[in-house]
């Protein structure tokens, strides 16, 4: 009998115990419904919905009828010695391939995120989105290489590499949304 009695309180205290650990997690480590972390740009204005996961983190947005994924990452201080605890900016991706030899023109996009492949780089102060077009890729030689976006340095690159297609005018996402960007409920 007194054996029943404690497995009687032993399973009486687990189902009690993970109620309490559920109810928790909800107010605590997840978010209340309609408690979703929001983008907003530098004048306030929504951007779109945070998304974590195995992409990066970032927004969804819809760019000329196209879903894309645009990236985002913690604000840089002193030339990214140093990053903001609530500020964030547009990500760029850190090597940048060319078909020219200087670097300039279009980026040649040879990975992407999101649902149609896109690809963020940053010039100065503005980021240009690239969003590839529709169809296949196709073989380009690339010529040039920026691989850290924020020193600008353009280094010579022969490799012949699978790209998508885009257009080369690009989808400035710091114009329509202005850094620096904040995550708010």
């Amino acid at each position: 009998m007194r054996y029943f009695i404690v497995l009687v309180l032993l399973i009486f205290y687990g189902v009690s115990s993970s109620a309490d650990d559920s109810g928790d997690r909800r107010r605590g480590g997840q978010h209340e419904e309609g408690h979703v972390p929001k983008v907003f740009d530098a004048q306030g204005k929504f951007v779109g919905y945070f998304v974590a996961g195995s992409g990066g983190e970032g927004v969804y947005l819809e760019i000329n009828g196209a879903v894309v994924f645009a990236a985002i990452g913690r604000a840089s201080i002193d030339n990214g010695a140093h990053v903001s605890a609530n500020q964030w900016q547009w990500a760029s991706v850190g090597f940048i391939p060319y078909a020219s030899s200087d670097c300039s023109g279009p980026p040649l996009m040879f990975y992407y995120s999101g649902a149609q492949p896109s690809m963020e780089v940053r010039q100065g102060t503005d980021v240009l989105l690239y969003v590839a077009g529709n169809g296949y890729t196709s073989t380009v030689h690339a010529s040039s290489v920026r691989q850290n976006p924020t020193i600008q340095q353009c280094t010579a690159y022969s490799y012949d590499i699978p790209v998508f297609q885009v257009d080369p005018s690009g989808y400035s996402l710091t114009q329509h949304y202005p850094e620096p960007l904040t995550i708010r409920y």
